[in-house]
């Protein structure tokens, strides 16, 4: 397009200042303009969506995942200026990237393979350099994270761990069988306040809602399990109060709840990632109140809120490899735009900084 865009503003270029020149000069000029006008819309392509996105508090750094291999992903920061760039990639895999909605330049992050696995936390400048980074939890042959939640007010996480099980056949690592539970980690002290807990039950992809109130999770407590996490037809969204995990909820009966949870600010709703439904997989909306089950963005995965809570940024999935990358969504427009390209390679779990400097 912009090839053709700039030929013709090279043969009007030729005709408004009335080249004389003929043979090569003639065909430069117009091979000139138009790799001029390529260039530079290929420029401002890098950032289609960056452009229009409105306000200052919504301008804020964004971290997502780079996946190209298993042993070469890389947590990439995104700064509306530019390309993406790369702040950890060596001693990966890395799984999950969230920042801290408390602490400005502060993310954790899941790190390594099964069941080595590291959940770390790490402070950047922001020109995306590490200043610090630790190992909150180390992962072993007893149990290691895969997931987390950071509670929005307080230093508390919702952790996924995954405990070694003999009476549960999930899944195998190293011939040792693991269930996954949910535990809330206290960041400061390094102690676990409360676990699920319940025996043989899946309980994974923790969310906490904009209050840090309730706690969304899936499980499989309805029907008894299947043989593995990923392939179950029985998996549920669930909610329980922060101050009684005794007393979870189901929201949805299908039994086609995957993953990534979202809570819709302002609403007793919740964004959820399905691939077993009737319809396509993607994004479902559910809302209780209006007894609304929805797929909402049809091969969307992996969605995050803006700080003001108008945009939405997930990855597309789908079969257009054309439309590889992540999008955003304004809530008031209802419009849907890309943020990255498809050379992102799998671009997944972006987060949105929630304060700090703003570009």
């Amino acid at each position: 397009m912009y090839g053709v865009i700039g030929f013709r503003w090279g043969r009007w270029a030729e005709r408004k200042w009335c080249w004389r020149g003929v043979g090569m000069r003639r065909i430069a000029g117009v091979l000139g303009c138009g790799v001029l006008v390529w260039g530079l819309g290929m420029w401002l392509g890098q950032d289609v969506g960056g452009g229009r996105v409105g306000g200052a508090r919504d301008r804020t750094p964004v971290l997502f995942i780079r996946w190209s291999h298993w042993d070469s992903t890389a947590i990439m920061l995104h700064t509306w200026i530019g390309e993406p760039k790369p702040i950890l990639y060596k001693g990966g895999p890395y799984w999950v990237a969230r920042w801290s909605p408390r602490t400005p330049w502060q993310f954790a992050a899941i790190q390594g393979l099964r069941p080595y696995m590291r959940l770390i936390l790490v402070t950047v400048n922001s020109e995306g350099e590490v200043l610090r980074r630790e190992v909150l939890l180390r992962g072993s042959r007893r149990g290691f994270p895969q997931n987390f939640a950071w509670h929005p007010t307080l230093p508390l996480m919702a952790v996924e761990v995954w405990y070694p099980s003999d009476t549960n056949p999930y899944r195998y690592f190293d011939t040792i069988r693991y269930l996954p539970d949910i535990v809330v980690y206290n960041v400061q002290t390094r102690k676990l306040l409360w676990i699920l807990g319940h025996p043989r039950l899946v309980e994974y992809q923790p969310a906490w809602d904009g209050t840090g109130q309730w706690l969304a999770f899936i499980s499989n407590a309805q029907t008894p399990p299947s043989d593995t996490i990923d392939r179950t037809p029985h998996l549920d969204v669930y909610v329980v109060p922060f101050r009684d995990p005794s007393a979870a909820r189901a929201w949805t009966r299908h039994g086609k709840a995957l993953k990534s949870l979202t809570w819709v600010p302002d609403k007793e709703a919740i964004l959820y990632y399905s691939q077993g439904r009737e319809e396509s997989p993607g994004i479902y909306w559910l809302e209780p109140a209006t007894n609304t089950d929805t797929l909402f963005i049809p091969f969307g995965y992996a969605p995050a809120w803006s700080p003001s809570r108008r945009y939405l940024l997930y990855r597309y999935g789908g079969p257009d490899t054309r439309k590889m990358g992540l999008w955003v969504w304004d809530r008031r427009t209802g419009e849907h735009w890309r943020l990255t390209r498809t050379r992102d390679n799998f671009p997944s779990w972006a987060s949105w900084q929630v304060s700090g400097s703003r570009r």
